[in-house]
């Protein structure tokens, strides 16, 4: 007997699948949030609502970091199961790992009820590439109202701009001996954004900038310097990246943060060389560029 609309297999049986967030930031929980949601759809089975909302992050304290990362009130449970019954499934329903479940013939009678518990952030967008449209609108509508509306009339979409993702925080510092190898959580040397806001100029006219920052406004000095760049006032980090998704240009960091910006986005995207672009729409561009590397 093959899946229902509801996930009942044969005998009554529920499949459900649970996405295990991890204690990270925002842009490695979406990850797991994305491959349980494309596995509920695809097996047209139900989702158990995730956990956003963490505490315990003592590291963003230390760094007297603006956002604390516990994304309390961002995320509404929107088609999700949830309360009583969620905790009663968690609690007593077997579990299987996505490993497990991509062996399972689904359309099999199942006799028993089972939770495929989605774990980890392996293989990045390259576990869903070409789920852009699909992922886009469940989270518009996970996100609280009043967070996809302040994104949207802040930084719409309508007004042609340039995002940059200026990543610092945990990031270690720029070491210049990294040029020309695989880069990955650490901070991009900021000339190379003004560089890129001049290129992206010269190509498409002198378009406002925003930079998407968690330094300081000295550490973008270089950038804010330039004419029309402002830094983004502070908001929920699920709003800058919807901003960000925004842009008609995007600049990215070394961080998975810029990338679902661009992910979520058909904007044309500025890669720094060894940043692993993400999968985009056929319709949108991937720009690496060399210029102004130090």
């Amino acid at each position: 007997m093959s899946i229902s609309r509801f996930g009942t297999f044969g005998g009554g049986s529920q499949l459900y699948v649970y996405p295990h967030l991890p204690q990270t930031g925002l842009a490695n929980m979406l990850f797991v949030w994305a491959r349980a949601e494309v596995f509920a759809r695809d097996h047209r089975c139900r989702m158990l609502a995730p956990r956003w909302t963490q505490f315990g992050r003592v590291g963003v304290w230390l760094r007297r970091e603006r956002d604390k990362r516990t994304y309390l009130n961002c995320f509404g449970s929107d088609g999700y199961v949830t309360g009583f019954t969620r905790a009663r499934i968690l609690a007593t329903y077997p579990r299987i790992s996505e490993a497990k479940a991509a062996e399972i013939e689904w359309g099999e009678e199942i006799k028993r009820n089972l939770v495929v518990d989605v774990q980890g952030c392996h293989g990045h967008f390259d576990t869903f590439p070409q789920e852009t449209e699909y992922l886009r609108g469940r989270l518009l509508e996970i996100v609280r109202p009043r967070l996809v509306a302040q994104a949207h009339a802040k930084w719409p979409a309508t007004s042609p701009f340039i995002a940059l993702h200026v990543r610092r925080g945990d990031f270690a510092p720029w070491d210049s001996s990294r040029v020309g190898t695989a880069v990955g959580n650490v901070q991009l040397p900021i000339p190379w954004f003004r560089e890129a806001i001049c290129f992206i100029r010269q190509q498409a006219g002198p378009l406002p900038a925003v930079v998407f920052t968690d330094g300081a406004p000295e550490d973008v000095k270089l950038l804010t310097d330039l004419p029309d760049v402002q830094i983004a006032e502070h908001a929920p980090a699920i709003v800058h990246i919807l901003a960000i998704a925004n842009a008609t240009h995007i600049v990215t960091s070394a961080s998975t943060f810029s990338r679902w910006g661009v992910y979520l986005s058909q904007a044309t995207a500025i890669w720094y060389p060894g940043v692993s672009p993400c999968p985009r729409p056929m319709e949108s561009m991937n720009v690496v560029e060399d210029f102004g590397i130090k």
